[in-house]
């Protein structure tokens, strides 16, 4: 058995153990659900079923936020995964006995830093999802288990197929034990899609990034026909009707060629429509009454009735990117499901009009987190392809940013100045005149973070790239003076990106920084400053040259004592500490999971140091050298970063996957 599968096991199996900084509850705050102008805005949802025999209860998986169930049609919502790390990714219930439900981990999402990119691999419940437990598969790599779909062999409810990226599961006895089918997909290829037809459940098809397949014996040998399909690189995606009508979706996402093709001979020939469908198209669904109405969903929603003949626009009131399309009742063409980047919506007049569903969905996939001491009441986040968000004194979210969120802050010196990053641009926002500028236009990953000088506020650091000198740099934005000049330094490589930094309280002259090779993904050096700049000293990581430093944090009392967080898969590095200035490092790492760390925070007046990893926070007991979990209620989900109020004492986490947390520092 697999040393990640223990490790999963052990958090599952095993009683929080709480010591005197535990006895507090961490409290969700949102986002909750946003309607804006009729269109919901609450977090990204992977795929949606419902119960064979009761369709008002669906259930949902969530990108990074887990599995998700309602009783009532989707008026209300409750997360029952809390102790599954992961998004779900697929969901299959047994058709006969539907108390019995299997979902697969792991989103796949081109690498971000804090994207949670990676599954457990799969799930099992016998109690209609109220509870879980990890199937041992017994042969899963660890750490990046990209499974992406789950299936009951229709003739026989005992037989599951599971696929991952590159290769085919299968399970004989109701998923106890499983087998690598001998197929696997090619360099280039990755496996999105699996479906059987329906009068010979023996053929399968397995469908994908640059790849279509077909069995015709349950698994056992593959035949690729790819190129009877398309002649360029495209993704495939398939749906098949009880007739053996065999829908594909191909779409180009480099040429934005897009097309849906039809076989009527179980892949061989192929008939072909070019449609305007914008982006990437993923979903497709077919009406089980009337195998010529389609449903394609790619940024937006279509809807053909001749066979794919010609398509109309149906996205009224929809949020971008429709993930899963679905007829829950087999006997009512009129009610359909669908679940996108911004949640669940639903119509019950065959897609003329559509209504959110969304309820007290708390699946918000949030990069950064900015708090205010000078208005604690004030929150902002950003979020994956949700926008950005501010709480305030109403006690109420509010959308103040569309498309993609990313890292967010609010000037200390005065709250109404925030910045915020969206679409790969950083902005400057008065929330009291309500002006706004675009300071940059970044051209680094939009979830970089932003910093504030800890001595002049009208200065904030922005961690960018200059593709002309191919390297980091450092862009110093004078709030007063509007201008955005590069510091030039010297602890900056070639390709370099800066991944962390961090700047003395006590003494602002010292900077640390993290930096690492964004061409090659290798991860080099943490520099120092003692004066702004002027001398720069590289410190010895180089035993650690391919780690990710994520964070870094300097006691506010001296700058000789800094924390360091990793955010990869080496289970000896997560966290290291120096008290000399980084002349030498200790390993903090002790018991703690082999998982990313992503953020660290030392509350100095109780020497609590805590961090936020892909299994929620943990803090230091120094006495035993040992990490426990801090605080109870909090799920098990990647925190992406994380602030402690002072005045206020309370930390604040953001997650990625269940939006924001608070917690009450106990004082005892």
């Amino acid at each position: 058995m697999k040393k990640y599968f223990l490790i999963v096991m052990f958090f599952l199996a095993s009683p929080q153990i709480f010591g005197q900084n535990n006895s507090a509850e961490w409290i969700p705050l949102g986002p909750f659900f946003h309607n804006l102008n009729g269109y919901g805005y609450v977090g990204r949802v992977n795929c949606i079923v419902s119960s064979p025999t009761n369709i008002d209860e669906i259930y949902i998986g969530a990108s990074t936020g887990g599995f998700w169930k309602s009783t009532d049609g989707g008026k209300s919502w409750r997360c029952t995964s809390s102790k599954m790390p992961g998004g779900i990714k697929s969901i299959a219930i047994h058709p006969k006995k539907d108390n019995i439900i299997f979902a697969v981990t792991g989103l796949y999402a081109n690498g971000l830093l804090r994207n949670g990119h990676y599954g457990y691999g799969i799930y099992t419940s016998v109690d209609f999802g109220e509870t879980w437990s990890v199937v041992d598969m017994g042969i899963l790599p660890e750490h990046q288990i990209f499974m992406s779909k789950i299936l009951f062999d229709p003739s026989n409810s005992d037989v599951l197929y599971a696929i991952s990226l590159k290769q085919v599961y299968k399970s004989d006895d109701l998923g106890k034990t499983w087998e690598i089918l001998n197929f696997k997909a090619n360099e280039g290829e990755s496996f999105k899609d699996l479906e059987f037809l329906n009068s010979d459940t023996k053929t399968l098809f397995v469908s994908g990034d640059g790849c279509l397949y077909r069995s015709n014996n349950g698994g056992k040998t593959w035949t690729n026909i790819y190129d009877n399909l398309i002649d360029f690189k495209t993704r495939v995606s398939l749906e098949i009707t009880e007739n053996d009508l065999i829908y594909a979706i191909c779409n180009d996402s480099i040429k934005y060629k897009n097309y849906v093709k039809k076989s009527y001979d179980k892949g061989k020939t192929w008939t072909s429509k070019k449609i305007r469908l914008t982006g990437t198209g993923h979903a497709l669904s077919v009406e089980s009454f009337n195998d010529s109405i389609i449903w394609v969903g790619g940024v937006s929603l279509y809807y053909s009735d001749n066979y794919g003949k010609k398509f109309i626009r149906k996205s009224n009131k929809i949020h971008a990117d429709i993930t899963n399309i679905f007829y829950p009742d087999k006997k009512n063409p009129n009610l359909i499901y669908i679940s996108t980047d911004g949640g669940v919506n639903k119509t019950t007049n065959g897609g003329k009009t559509w209504q959110n569903i969304n309820g007290n969905l708390n699946i918000n996939q949030c990069y950064s987190l900015a708090i205010s001491e000078l208005d604690t009441n004030l929150i902002l986040t950003g979020t994956h392809d949700n926008g950005t968000y501010k709480l305030d004194s109403t006690q109420k979210w509010k959308h103040i940013y569309g498309g993609d969120g990313g890292t967010t802050l609010i000037d200390f010196s005065n709250s109404d100045n925030i910045f915020l990053a969206c679409n790969r641009s950083l902005k400057l926002r008065n929330l009291h005149t309500k002006k706004t500028k675009t300071i940059l236009s970044m051209p680094t990953v939009y979830d970089a973070r932003i910093y504030q000088d800890t001595k002049n506020p009208s200065i904030i650091y922005v961690p960018s790239y200059h593709k002309k000198k191919r390297r980091a740099v450092l862009l110093e934005y004078n709030i007063l003076k509007d201008s955005l000049p590069t510091i030039e330094n010297s602890f900056c490589i070639e390709w370099g990106v800066i991944s962390a930094m961090a700047q003395g309280i006590n003494n602002s002259n010292v900077f640390y920084f993290a930096t690492y090779d964004h061409l090659n993904k290798r991860y080099f050096f943490i520099n120092k400053t003692e004066d702004n700049g002027k001398i720069w000293k590289r410190l010895d990581f180089s035993s650690h040259a391919d780690e990710k430093i994520t964070d870094i944090e300097i006691n506010n009392r001296t700058t000789d004592s800094v924390w360091v967080t990793f955010g990869r898969f080496t289970d000896t590095l997560k966290v290291f500490a120096t008290t000399d200035g980084g002349e030498s490092w200790e390993n903090l790492t002790y018991n703690l999971p082999n998982v990313p760390v992503y953020a660290v925070e030392f509350y100095e007046f109780q020497n609590l140091l805590l961090i936020g990893t892909d299994l929620g926070v943990y803090f230091l007991d120094e006495k035993s050298e040992k990490w426990e979990r801090y605080g109870k209620n909090l799920p098990f989900v990647t925190v992406s970063d994380m602030k402690i109020n002072y005045f206020t004492k309370k930390i604040f986490i953001s997650t990625h996957g269940r939006g924001i947390w608070e917690i009450a520092i106990n004082e005892q």
